[in-house]
């Protein structure tokens, strides 16, 4: 009898033991925007780390609230964010937005307010071009958004 104790012992030790390598690793239910992800450049490792945070992903919108404007404003897009997003105190005579610095192809970068600009300009940074066909003035309630195409060195209109 004592033989058959250890015995369903030993298995249960041995299926409990089995349980523990079978378990699934945990995974992180939010990301913030100031978490770090570790990146393996062209899928090979090497010595080192590299990280990105979720808006260096391109397709991961990173955003930034610019608050209530009152006056005209100027607004730089730095790497990461995808949406720029403002209240405005009344209709905005013009606004002034300059793409990121090292966009990745197919990048896109929008806009949107709650009231009317009448003139939204649209300045590459250094390197890049906009193209002719990107609007320049925003409509109340609508994204104005732009896409960058990396060959072309140019941000074309997305809407």
């Amino acid at each position: 009898m004592n033989k058959l104790r250890i015995a369903v012992l030993g298995l249960a030790l041995v299926g409990a033991a089995g349980l523990a390598y079978a378990q699934t690793p945990p995974k992180v239910i939010n990301v913030g925007p100031n978490d770090l992800i570790q990146v393996i450049p062209n899928g090979a490792a090497s010595a080192g780390n590299v990280y990105a945070t979720p808006a260096m992903i391109v397709g991961v919108p990173g955003y930034a609230n610019l608050g209530t404007l009152v006056t005209t404003n100027t607004y730089t897009f730095t790497n990461g964010v995808t949406n720029a997003f403002a209240h405005a105190a009344g209709t905005l005579a013009a606004i002034g937005l300059t793409t990121e610095p090292n966009p990745a192809d197919g990048k896109r970068e929008c806009f949107w307010m709650d009231a009317a600009v009448t003139t939204l300009t649209w300045t590459a940074n250094t390197g890049q071009t906009i193209s002719s066909n990107v609007h320049n003035a925003g409509v109340a309630y609508q994204s104005n958004c732009i896409t960058y195409v990396a060959s072309a060195s140019t941000w074309y209109s997305s809407n």
